[in-house]
């Protein structure tokens, strides 16, 4: 028996069923996927683990023989049902969020199901050489591949569908292991119930993937809201821009904008885009790390309110953000980012018609899993891919009214610009041209002067790069037409520390070069073309000005941090309520919690834990070096009055807009690499 089983058959199964998903996947969602190059090598080493794999099976197989005849048939059973099922989640592996959930998810079935198709008919052919196996020991090994082919879908698209559901597709891949089986128990000869079942089961697969809209409000495909943004193109209102940009990069100080060093301006894209839109001088993050700041930036909620202060946290599903309104309005919605605090596992998807993560992470798959561990290469440049892929977007979308929301990773930790970007001068030996020890530095490792120094100058080469980027992104935008009727907006989620209060990096504390980051809005028409505004905004005002700019009220604009469109169309008066605002940020990653509020002159901060506070006075000490606190106790009991108020006022509108505690997603562990990799650890 063991000689005539085919295993050579079986491992084609595995080379066919993969590459027939990923050749489908390719030619129907090109953009959907990692690159071409990325995608070989995983493909690669999944044929590689499956061989291994029977290999493997092979051995008991060997030992069995000498053993009880039943027993065997189990083993072979359970190998045959496993070949199966595997080749009905290898190709969807390697298929992105981008092609399972959004526009392309009619494609799905197409690829899913030939891939699957092609798998069943070649072990049907494999069993067909098999000496017929007794139904009641197939049982006992169809029954543990079909169970696992279960889990294995519903842990890979983090779905939690009914339990009747999940017993109905382990009762269907049962059914379908059997009825493959069962095409061997008379070589040469098949049976119509059994091919029935054999093809009726292509569509089983399918279905933990087309449960979009699961309990935990994984995904919003909103349907109809494309559907009028189609019809709305026709009479779109003139006075509202047809297209909206939100353009944001990570880590980006803000006084990175308009800097210089030995080789010139750091950022010459964006200051020429700041002589065409209104900047905000003084725009401070809600807080200073990734996850809290976009949650501000893409609802307009404070950090009190929203509470996504971990990495753990998701965007609550109530929360309605940018998105969602401009999607309700009638636009077509689509964020393309590279950082994997914001991957849809985390809300941040919500409204958005069309969402990637382009991170460079090979995918889920036994095999990328092993080479991403094992077999590391160099960095994929997911910087100029966003770029490509944002670019390509606009082009097949550029006759409609759109938002998008294109943000970039660099210049966040590591630090590796490319060649032509490396900062002029000599560099420390001990650092070269890329950076990325953040852990040593964590635990104490010391650096010189001259090492603090090269590893600044190349984060400032991060930050060249990714000035060249949206350089890029501009002219592309220049040579469609679009740039001069769009509403486009820049800003970063934080900064970054150099050593200016003992630290580095960021997600640490609440001092000037964390939460001062960039911010502007070019206005259609070039309208106020160059101006600035040196009145201190919150980054959180983002979504009330972008909604007021196109016309649109929220219906609760009363929760949300208030519109700064005012500050440029009534400049003396509106300026001076924004002034006396008080502006707030919260949550940090490491160390201690705590609060910090800008209000007048003075900045106070507050550690939780310590119940350190440290008061300066912004007028002259803008760098935040010299506290004032233990000398000013008016002040400070003004400052703690202000977060007392703060932290109530986030509290009523929780209960306002019916937020509960959203618990912690513990992240798969493919991406817990990727955030590792980043300097985030739990």
């Amino acid at each position: 028996m063991i000689r005539g089983y085919p295993w050579a058959l079986l491992w084609a199964t595995a080379a066919a069923g993969s590459l027939l998903g990923v050749a489908v996947s390719l030619l129907a969602a090109p953009g959907a996927l990692i690159e071409p190059a990325a995608l070989a090598e995983v493909v690669l080493a999944n044929l590689v683990c499956c061989g291994a794999v029977l290999a493997l099976l092979y051995l008991p197989a060997l030992f069995l023989r000498e053993q009880r005849e039943p027993l065997q048939n189990v083993w072979l059973a359970g190998c045959s049902a496993l070949v199966v099922a595997g080749q009905a989640v290898i190709p969807a592996l390697v298929i992105t969020d981008g092609l399972i959930r959004n526009r392309s998810l009619a494609v799905v079935p197409l690829a899913l199901g030939l891939a699957v198709l092609v798998s069943i008919l070649l072990a049907a052919l494999a069993a067909a050489a098999l000496r017929p196996l007794r139904p009641r020991t197939a049982l006992l090994g169809s029954v543990g591949a079909s169970a696992l082919l279960v889990a294995v879908w519903l842990r890979m698209f983090h779905l939690r569908p009914p339990l009747p559901l999940t017993l109905g597709l382990a009762l269907a891949f049962l059914l379908l292991t059997l009825g493959t089986l069962r095409l061997g128990r008379k070589p040469g000869r098949t049976t119509l119930p059994a091919l029935l079942i054999a093809l009726c089961a292509l569509c089983l697969p399918l279905l933990p993937a087309l449960w979009a809209d699961s309990p935990a409000g994984q995904a919003r495909l909103h349907r109809d809201a494309d559907k009028r943004a189609h019809a709305a193109t026709a009479d779109w209102p003139a006075e509202r821009p047809k297209q909206v940009i939100l353009l944001t990069a990570d880590t980006f100080r803000g006084d990175l904008l308009g800097a210089k060093d030995a080789a010139g301006p750091l950022t010459p894209n964006l200051n020429r885009l700041a002589e065409r839109s209104m900047l905000f001088t003084d725009a401070i993050s809600a807080s200073c790390w990734t996850k809290p700041a976009f949650a501000s930036i893409m609802s307009g909620l404070m950090p009190a309110v929203h509470q996504v202060l971990t990495s753990a946290t998701p965007l609550a599903l109530e929360i309605d953000t940018l998105a969602e309104r401009l999607r309700a309005a009638g636009y077509l919605t689509a964020g393309f980012q590279g950082n994997p605090q914001l991957r849809r596992i985390f809300n941040f998807d919500q409204g958005f018609a069309e969402y990637r993560t382009i991170s460079g992470h090979l995918g889920d798959s036994i095999g990328a899993t092993l080479l991403e561990r094992y077999l590391p290469g160099p960095r994929r440049d997911t910087t100029r891919l966003l770029t490509d892929r944002a670019s390509a977007w606009i082009q097949a979308h550029r006759d409609r009214p759109f938002f998008l929301w294109l943000h970039y990773l660099d210049p966040h930790m590591s630090y590796r610009p490319p060649p032509e970007f490396l900062p002029p001068g000599k560099l420390a030996p001990s650092i070269g041209r890329e950076f990325s020890d953040l852990t040593g530095v964590r635990e104490g490792r010391k650096l010189s002067p001259s090492e603090r120094a090269t590893i600044a100058a190349l984060y400032h080469g991060e930050a060249r790069y990714v000035d060249a980027e949206i350089g890029r992104l501009l002219a592309t935008l220049d040579d469609m037409g679009l740039t001069n009727d769009m509403l486009l907006v820049f800003t970063s989620d934080h900064g970054e520390e150099f050593w200016e209060h003992g630290g580095f990096e960021h997600g640490h504390s609440f001092h000037r070069e964390l939460l001062h980051v960039p911010l502007l809005f070019k206005l259609p028409g070039d309208q106020t073309a160059g101006d600035s505004i040196s009145t201190p905004v919150s980054t959180s005002a983002i979504p009330a000005t972008v909604l007021q700019l196109v016309g649109l009220a929220a219906a609760d604009s009363t929760l949300l941090t208030p519109s700064l469109a005012g500050i440029w169309d009534q400049p003396a008066p509106a300026a001076e309520d924004a002034a006396k605002r008080p502006i707030f940020s919260q949550g940090a990653l490491y160390f201690e919690e705590g609060a910090a509020v800008t209000f007048g002159r003075h900045k106070y901060i507050r550690h939780n834990t310590s119940g350190r506070e440290e008061l300066f006075d912004l007028t002259t000490d803008p760098g935040e070096q010299h506290s004032i606190a233990a000398g000013t106790p008016a002040v400070i009991d003004s400052a703690r009055a202000l977060l007392q108020s703060y932290a109530e006022d986030g509290r009523v509108i929780r209960e306002r807009l019916g937020l509960r505690d959203t618990g912690v997603i513990r992240p798969p562990a493919n991406l817990r690499r990727e955030l590792e990799a980043l300097g985030y650890v739990q």
